[in-house]
């Protein structure tokens, strides 16, 4: 099966919501040295594989997952 798309800004969100259900509450921490990687794949638009990688992907078989939500 083709792969299902995902927007980059449902990738944003998706980042925003694992960011605040493992970061709040005291039991893990950011440090200052975290945030640029944060703020580089935050900006990172790598949405344009999926289309890519359509190709490659069968027309049977269970659904795949997005190949940039993977990334």
């Amino acid at each position: 099966m083709k792969p299902i798309f995902v927007s980059h800004e449902a990738y944003q969100q998706f980042v925003m919501d694992r960011l605040q259900k493992h970061y709040s509450g005291g039991v893990l921490t950011l440090v200052n040295s975290d945030w640029p990687v944060i703020t580089k794949l935050w900006m990172t638009n790598l949405s344009k594989i999926t289309t890519m990688l359509e190709p490659f992907y069968g027309k049977k078989g269970p659904a795949p997952r997005d190949p940039a939500s993977m990334m």
